[in-house]
Parts: C-alpha cells; sequence; structure tokens
C-alpha cells in the first residue's frame, strides 16, 4: 500500500484530523523547531513597529477610535468623522476587543502597542492551527508541514499584518481553529457533537470580526451536509446562525436602508457623497464602484487574475519588485506550482471544510472592487502546503529519474529540471533570508520617521486648532486620535481607473478633490508624502497636482523641518468661520 492510501485508510478508519493515530510517537523536536519558528516570527514582528505603521491601512485607526467611542459609552459610532455616523460597516467584534484596551490603557498611542501584542497572540495561534491542519494532509507529515508553516509565518505579508491593529490576523486564527474543529468532527470518533458546536461558535466569530467569515459558515456547513453528517450539521447551524445574525445584523439593516449614504448612488452624486459612502456601507460602496455588468465582468476577470498570481507573490515579492518581465515569469511559475498542489490536495480529500471555504471565499471576494491580496491571507496555509506537496513529488520524479538507469536524453532532461526547481528554491529561500527582513526593517525605519514628522503637525492642531475644528487628511484616524479633531480623507476614489483602466475616471476624482472639504466647512489640510498612497498611480498623479493647485491659495500654518509635512489654513476656501470653527453643513447627517 503506497503513503497516499495509507493516509486516507488511517483517516477513514476514524484517526482524529491533527492529533497523533494510536501508537504514533510525536517528535519533540518537531514541537522544538515550531516553538524556535514562532520566536522568529514575534521578533520580525516586532521590528517592523505598530505605532508607525499605525494609520498605514485606514482600517485600524476606525477600529481603533470606533473602540475608543464604545469604550467611553458613546456607542458602534464613529468618533473621528465630522458628521454623526453610526460604524454600520464593520462587524463590531473586533472593536468591541479593543474597547477592551482602551479600558486597560486608556493613553494613546502607547495602548497601540497592546493591541499590536494582541494581534501577534491571534497570529501565534493562527500558525499553531495551520500546523495541526498541515500535518494531517496526506503525504505531507510534521517535517514538511513545519517547512511550510515558516513559509507563512515570515512572508511579508503576514509579518506586516500581524504588527497591525487590524483584523485580518485575528479573522485567520479564528477561521483556521473552526475548520481544524471542523475537520477532527468529520474524522474523530469522540467529541463529534461537541467539536461540530464549538466549530459553529468560531465561525460565528469569524462573521464578528469580518463579514467575509460568511465564506467558513457556508464551506463547514457544506462539508457536513456533503458527507451527511446530518446530526453535527444541525448542532453547527444551531451554534452559528445566531452569532452570525447577530453580529451581520447591522450591516444588513444599512445595506436595506443606508441613511445619508443612499443619495450617494444616483445621478447627483459627488465627491462628499462617494467618500460618505465608502465610509458607511459596504452595499452602498460596491453599488458606486459596480455600476453596470461590464464593470463587474471587469472587476471578477481583474481580481481573478491577480488571485491567481498572488501565491507567487507572497513567496518572490519584495525580491522581485521591479525586474520586469522576468519578475512576473517567476510569478507566474511559482504560482503554477501551487495551484498544482493545491489541486492535488482537492482531489485526494474533497470535500473538505479547508478547501470549501476557500471557494466560497473566491465567490465573495471576486465581484469586490478592490484588490484582493488582503482576503487570501487565511488560506496561505493551503498555498504553502499545496507547494510543499508539490515540491515533494517533483523531487521524488528527479531522484528516482536520476537514481535508476534510464535513457541518456531522460536523464539530462531530469537534471535539467532538478537545476531548476533548486533554482526557484534558492529563489525564495534569497527573499525569505535577506529581501524580505530587509524590507521590514527599512519599512520599521521609514515609518518611524515619518511619525516624527506627523507628530509634529499633530501637536500644532491639538494646541491651535479649535475643538470643533475638522480636519482633511488622508490618514484621517490618527489625526482624530493624536489631536481629538474630527477628521477625514480629501476624497475616498473609485475603484473604476484600476479595473476599467480609463483616464477619465481619474479626471473625474481630481476634479471632485474639493467638494468634501467644502461639504464640512474644513479649517485645516494636512499635506503628508503618503497622501492617496493607495490609489492607483495615475489617480495619485493626478489628485496630487489637484491638491498642490488648490492648497496653493492657502497658507501654510505648520512645516516640518524637511517640508515634506504641511498643515494648510483652508478656512478661506470653505464655509469654516474666521476662528477655525466649521459651519454646519446644509445637508442632513447620515446615520443620526
Amino acid at each position: 500500500m503506497d503513503t497516499h492510501s495509507q493516509n486516507m485508510a488511517g483517516m477513514n478508519s476514524g484517526e482524529s484530523i491533527g492529533l497523533p493515530a494510536s501508537g504514533r510517537k510525536e517528535n519533540p523536536w518537531v514541537w522544538a523547531c515550531l516553538g524556535f519558528l514562532l520566536v522568529a516570527y514575534g521578533f520580525s514582528v516586532i521590528r517592523v513597529g505598530a505605532v508607525g505603521l499605525f494609520g498605514r491601512y485606514q482600517d485600524d485607526s476606525i477600529y481603533f477610535s470606533a473602540a475608543k467611542a464604545l469604550a467611553s459609552g458613546q456607542g458602534y459610532v464613529l468618533p473621528s468623522f465630522p458628521v454623526p455616523l453610526k460604524a454600520t460597516k464593520y462587524p463590531e467584534l473586533y472593536p468591541a476587543v479593543l474597547a477592551g484596551i482602551w479600558k486597560i490603557d486608556p493613553h494613546f498611542p502607547n495602548n497601540v502597542r497592546l493591541a499590536a501584542a494582541l494581534t501577534l497572540a491571534f497570529g501565534f495561534a493562527a500558525l499553531l492551527f495551520a500546523f495541526l491542519l498541515l500535518r494531517r494532509w496526506p503525504g505531507m507529515g510534521d517535517w514538511p508541514a513545519l517547512l511550510a508553516i515558516a513559509l507563512v509565518a515570515l512572508t511579508s505579508h503576514f509579518v506586516v499584518l500581524s504588527a497591525s491593529v487590524l483584523s485580518d490576523v485575528p479573522f485567520m486564527a479564528f477561521l483556521l481553529a473552526a475548520v481544524y474543529l471542523a475537520e477532527t468532527s468529520l474524522s474523530g470518533k469522540q467529541g463529534r457533537v461537541a467539536l461540530a458546536i464549538g466549530a459553529g461558535v468560531l465561525s460565528g466569530f469569524c462573521v464578528g470580526l469580518r463579514s467575509l467569515g460568511v465564506a467558513a459558515v457556508a464551506g463547514i456547513g457544506l462539508a457536513f451536509l456533503l458527507k451527511r453528517q446530518y446530526r453535527r450539521l444541525a448542532w453547527f447551524s444551531l451554534a452559528v446562525l445566531p452569532l452570525a445574525l447577530f453580529f451581520l445584523w447591522p450591516a444588513l439593516t444599512a445595506a436595506l436602508h443606508p441613511s445619508g449614504a443612499g443619495p450617494a448612488v444616483g445621478p447627483g452624486d459627488s465627491g462628499w457623497t462617494q467618500t460618505l459612502c465608502y465610509y458607511s456601507s459596504y452595499a452602498c460602496n460596491w453599488r458606486m464602484n459596480v455600476t453596470n455588468f461590464p464593470t463587474l465582468v471587469s472587476v471578477m476577470k481583474v481580481n481573478l487574475l491577480f488571485t491567481s498570481v498572488q501565491p507567487g507573490a507572497f513567496l518572490a515579492l519584495p525580491l522581485t519588485a521591479g525586474a520586469g518581465l522576468s519578475g512576473v515569469v517567476l510569478l507566474w511559475l511559482l504560482s503554477f506550482i501551487v495551484w498544482i498542489g493545491v489541486l492535488r490536495h482537492c482531489k485526494a480529500l474533497f470535500p473538505e471544510p479547508f478547501v470549501l471555504t476557500f471557494l466560497f471565499m473566491l465567490v465573495l471576494i471576486l465581484p469586490w472592487p478592490y484588490p484582493v491580496g488582503r482576503f487570501l491571507l487565511p488560506f496561505l496555509p493551503l498555498f504553502f502546503g499545496g507547494l510543499v506537496i508539490e515540491a515533494r513529488k517533483f523531487a521524488s520524479l528527479v531522484t528516482n529519474s536520476l537514481r535508476y538507469r534510464r535513457a541518456l536524453r531522460e536523464q539530462v532532461l531530469a537534471g535539467l529540471l532538478g537545476l531548476g526547481g533548486l533554482a526557484l528554491g534558492g529563489t525564495i529561500a534569497v527573499n525569505y533570508l535577506w529581501s524580505i527582513p530587509s524590507w521590514n526593517a527599512r519599512l520599521g525605519t521609514e515609518l518611524a520617521g515619518l511619525l516624527a514628522d506627523r507628530r509634529g503637525a499633530y501637536e500644532w492642531l491639538r494646541r491651535n486648532a479649535a475643538p470643533d475644528a475638522k480636519v482633511i487628511a488622508y490618514e484621517d484616524g490618527p489625526v482624530y486620535l493624536y489631536t481629538g479633531r474630527e477628521s477625514i480623507r480629501p476624497i475616498e476614489c473609485l475603484t473604476q481607473v484600476y479595473y476599467l483602466g480609463r483616464r477619465g475616471f481619474a479626471e473625474r476624482d481630481a476634479a471632485r478633490l474639493f467638494d468634501v472639504a467644502d461639504h464640512i466647512g474644513a479649517s485645516y489640510w494636512l499635506v503628508t508624502p503618503d497622501d492617496f498612497a493607495m490609489a492607483e498611480p495615475l489617480d495619485r498623479n493626478l489628485l496630487l497636482r489637484k491638491e498642490r493647485e488648490l492648497l496653493a491659495m492657502a497658507p501654510v500654518v505648520f512645516k516640518s523641518a524637511d517640508g515634506a509635512v504641511r498643515v494648510y489654513d483652508v478656512r478661506s476656501l470653505t464655509r469654516a468661520d474666521e476662528r477655525g470653527r466649521s459651519k454646519p453643513a446644509a445637508q442632513p447627517s447620515p446615520g443620526a
């Protein structure tokens, strides 16, 4: 009986998924190496620097400011937003957890470190459950699983998100834990119902962390159904549905009744309404970006293209950044190997909760008009496990071809393929051992320097701006948390430029750049080197040029030593009065 057949026979006989089979001895060196790997991962995360990274993704500052409002008894609102707005865009669980951080330490930004330490703890849990899942794969084993986990733990994408105050890593930990319990329930003899209930509770928490958690609910539920485990499906459903509905209810009601964001969808839209739509409702934001069927098709095609190459990007970036055609070829080649391994695994264990959850996640993210990289974070173990499976099979084929007497042509071909495989492996090794650590260290240093300049601007605003002055800033959340002044981005660009590639959409965003400042009666405008950093290059270049033109008529009231960070007084351009206080907006406030 071959290795694959033995593994499958062991699983069918009732071996618990991820647990040692009867008579199997655990190798202490495996767990020692896993512990060392977790230490290396933790060091890499700390090296990035949580305080400097804070605000880079915007979601983190929105989560943290909403958590501050919860901790102070204001309810689940966005206190940084310049008009009253309920926080219906994100489920409440993660801000509620962060509210506990504010209760423990109410001093910002010191408490950012505590919040980032919580993210790191979830990262440790995610890696542990990923290892428990991978080691049970047919043909995997402990050491190959450990290699795959090393690739997960030290990839730059995972490290940077682990240093942030974002829900991505906690979501990954809960999703992997839910899948692990579900798969254990499907294969084990003892505690099947209890494990199904546990999987349901954890899946419900996934929904509480991110709306995309419904992929875990659907994937695990379908796995129970296809395997005809109806009793466990019933218990899983009873555990997950109340939690999922509880956490999704505010977003569902906002989708049906988007309050003040409703006018954003229509012929009279503006820079203000599209920005309000972005802050208030995922459904409204989707309708703003996907206006017709051809746009939807374009969004799905682009997202599918980038999803197909994303595994290679995780493995080879930042080493191949700027490498031109050779870098693109390498990304495609690595991605192809990963997908072959994933398909081989899916064929062996279908229908498996992890695979079904991934498929449902694709159904959710492919039509979503934003880049998909962050959404794939929970499936890094699936990708890198597939890579290890395929690498082992490839190495076995090459070794057998060279070991046994074959035709000279076959041996030469096997040797060339072996050298190619070693080159790919060497490229990944160089990226992980040199490029990623260097990039992380450089990122941490750059962010610390930028924060030092920004803090001077924040201190000026805290001392000189009126308490009710409103500030335009691309990194709006930190402005509120450092100064107490309400803040908002100059504009939230729509994504047609990215998906349709038409200059007219970028010109439209640039023409609307002052709409938000004018609507709220902004008093000050903060400019930093990272303005519009998340926008497409075409969009960003036009926006920066328009920003310079608009602010040329406003006096500079603060400038950093290098001039890169500036605060402009824009009261003469907006409805703000001479004391820096914003006059009431003419339109009704949303979400009140």
